[in-house]
């Protein structure tokens, strides 16, 4: 079926241009019929999907991030939170609450750490899933090299992938 799953993207306005800046900072969801609402915060400042805080909670003297998932179109659905791979926890929505809020300790973390939000039906079915909010430096673990062409364009290559231009 066409627009199943659906990529969502938050943008400023509706342009062209408004929504590639989106996507290129993570501020995408994807989702097979939920609409999401998703924040995070800290010190009663608001972040969108994707953001990188560690300004934000590195500058913050409790260091706490405050993370929401609004889904109000989907009272059955069961919000995990996944955190650097790993599924970290699990919240059930009823009909009665259809918002989830938790709150990480990331100034007590060591290194980068990320969390993204997935949910599913109470069957298991992926329903939607989102991009992370993350904090600290990650190191890369995949090689890449560039290589110019005769040209003088800029390639960039990755083992898993093909040859691409930047």
């Amino acid at each position: 079926m066409i627009g199943d799953p659906a990529t969502y993207v938050y943008a400023d306005r509706l342009s062209a241009a408004a929504i590639l800046d989106a996507f290129k900072a993570g501020r995408v969801y994807v989702s097979r019929r939920p609409v999401l609402d998703i924040e995070a915060e800290v010190d009663g400042e608001v972040f969108p999907l994707g953001s990188g805080l560690t300004e934000p909670v590195g500058y913050s003297e409790a260091g706490f991030v405050r993370c929401r998932l609004a889904v109000p179109n989907a009272a059955a659905a069961v919000p995990h939170v996944i955190g650097n791979g790993a599924e970290i926890a699990v919240h059930p929505v009823s009909k009665a609450v259809s918002e989830f809020e938790f709150r990480l300790d990331w100034k007590a973390d060591a290194g980068y750490v990320w969390r993204r939000f997935e949910l599913r039906s109470n069957s298991g079915e992926l329903l939607a899933f989102t991009n992370p909010i993350s904090c600290g430096s990650k190191t890369k673990s995949i090689a890449t090299c560039r290589r110019r062409s005769r040209a003088g364009t800029v390639w960039l290559y990755h083992p898993l992938f093909r040859w691409e231009l930047l």
